[in-house]
């Protein structure tokens, strides 16, 4: 798919746009780490190596074009994103983005002749720690929030524990970040009622990264005993489900989006796999940007 999709986007019209606009690159970003990641996996692919080599080229070359720093790139207006990561009050929107940017931006740290922005490690070290002091709401405190609905804040937390994961590639440790752990654990049958099948199969997916199975875990036996459930109810189909707010006509989204969460919540809920934090990989990365020695060191 890699291969499809990066030769579309470099050959076509979208390509030639980006180029030249800064604030429209996360794209060119996430198609050079992802290149790149399946490159580390299948060295001898030459024709892979051939699209990533030009995804990393043309990417090169749009950040010369931008300047050293990130902020014309992260569409940050009037200030820079250290100013913006002063305040705890931002939307749940905006501060989402800032998580996937920092995903986006370790997964190319690790690509060897990509020359990213000086201040790349910075802003992945800085947003993960924006967010011990940003405060998630359990459900049985308040409903909503200015920054978001709870189920909006209950994604964002699923997703920032892939910043130092690399979307669950490596083991989540506790000490880490306790607030998220707790999180998961004190809204996990939240999930069920409030957020249908997507947020259930990332709650199972956030306690699988911590070594929890269904063989020692309760919580996640129940997690992955009631995703069965929605499975069989929609005709042992994880694509028909459809949720009360959902239409009954299934999206491209839909259909690509819940088989994937559905079935990766029940094989990972099953056993835990994960990659060492060596040099090259995405966990070192990480690890680097915060200045602590990776465990598997």
């Amino acid at each position: 798919k890699v291969l499809y999709v990066s030769t579309r986007y470099l050959a076509g019209e979208e390509a030639a746009d980006l180029a030249t606009e800064c604030s429209k690159m996360y794209r060119k970003f996430k198609l050079t780490g992802y290149a790149n990641r399946l490159h580390q996996e299948d060295p001898e692919n030459e024709k892979l190596k051939k699209v990533r080599d030009s995804l990393v080229e043309n990417l090169n070359e749009s950040i010369q074009d931008c300047g050293e720093t990130l902020d014309d790139i992260l569409e940050n207006d009037d200030e820079t994103w250290q100013d913006a990561l002063k305040d705890k009050t931002r939307g749940e929107d905006e501060v989402y983005q800032w998580a996937m940017w920092a995903i986006t931006i370790t997964e190319c740290l690790i690509v060897h002749d990509l020359k990213l922005p000086s201040d790349s490690p910075d802003f992945v070290a800085d947003v993960w720690r924006y967010f011990a002091d940003y405060g998630l709401p359990d459900y049985r405190e308040r409903l909503d929030d200015e920054r978001g609905t709870w189920v909006q804040l209950a994604y964002l937390a699923t997703h920032l524990q892939f910043v130092p994961t690399g979307y669950g590639r490596h083991y989540c440790y506790m000490k880490d970040a306790p607030y998220l752990y707790h999180f998961y654990r004190n809204n996990f049958f939240a999930s069920f009622e409030h957020g249908g099948h997507d947020l259930v199969a990332e709650f199972i997916d956030m306690l699988s990264t911590y070594g929890c199975t269904v063989h020692n875990d309760i919580q996640l036996r129940h997690g992955v005993r009631y995703m069965l459930h929605l499975y069989k109810e929609a005709g042992h189909s994880f694509v028909k489900h459809r949720e009360e707010w959902e239409s009954r006509i299934i999206n491209d989204y839909d259909r690509i989006h819940k088989p994937w969460t559905g079935i990766a919540s029940v094989m990972t809920g099953s056993t835990s796999c994960f990659e060492p934090e060596i040099p090259g990989s995405y966990g070192h990365a990480f690890r680097q940007t915060l200045k602590v020695v990776p465990v598997d060191e």
